[in-house]
């Protein structure tokens, strides 16, 4: 072999990572940096996780390593994590940038067996054309809401409006009701331009007195009026 075959082959086994088993022994320096341990050596190694290895090591956990020459020395990365040390506790998928999970030809599924948490620092945005939540229960609470939709149909077996004021401002309301009753328990006052009550069959006003003015007529037209 010449001394030219011999160069070529030294530069092309620098240049190729070693790849061995390790322990993580601790944090590093940074959030993407641990120490690892070569069973049978003492010595710690600092290591970067690979942009590849999306699963966050934990203590003891059996990791992948490779090292990589780097300028004068060797660069050890993290590749993917063997075993982890406790499967008890949940699996972290962590990465230094952002993050898309995206499949653009079928559909995407987040599945657990217990509970799912959505966690954000700053903001949440839902997307879609349509958007279906099914739940047996829920509980929604807002220090502040808006809700502004062109046409809405709620179907609600019972509603319960409960809080300290309750302010509506719309051009038109309109229900129909098989029976309705109010409660107020200090003052019902209603302000229109013209007020229009009428009843099939009885309507009755009860109170300690009743006031009605009228600044130009008043009309009680019936087959008997009884007063007093």
């Amino acid at each position: 072999m010449t001394d030219a075959q011999d160069l070529a082959k030294t530069a092309v086994s620098s240049a190729t990572a070693d790849l061995f088993p390790a322990r993580i022994a601790g944090p590093g320096a940074d959030a993407q940096s641990f120490l690892v341990r070569r069973d049978g050596e003492a010595t710690d190694l600092r290591a970067r996780t690979a942009d590849s290895c999306l699963i966050r090591p934990q203590p003891e956990d059996l990791v992948l390593c490779a090292a990589y020459p780097s300028g004068n020395g060797m660069a050890f990365y993290i590749l993917s994590v063997l075993v982890r040390a406790d499967v008890s506790q949940p699996a972290m998928l962590a990465v230094a940038g952002g993050l898309t999970v995206s499949a653009q030809d079928g559909p995407v599924t987040v599945q657990a067996g217990q509970s799912l948490n959505l966690l954000s620092g700053t903001g949440m945005t839902l997307s879609a054309e349509t958007l279906s939540v099914r739940a047996e229960a829920g509980l929604l609470h807002l220090d502040s809401a808006v809700l502004e939709s062109q046409d809405a149909v709620a179907s609600i077996g019972t509603l319960r409006l409960i809080g300290e004021k309750l302010l509506s401002l719309v051009k038109v309301v309109s229900g129909q009701h098989r029976r309705a009753t109010r409660k107020v328990e200090e003052v019902d006052q209603v302000q229109a331009g013209e007020v229009v009550v009428a009843g099939e069959r009885l309507i009755t006003n009860t109170a300690h007195q009743i006031v009605h003015v009228s600044t130009e007529d008043m009309r009680f037209d019936g087959a008997r009026i009884h007063m007093g």
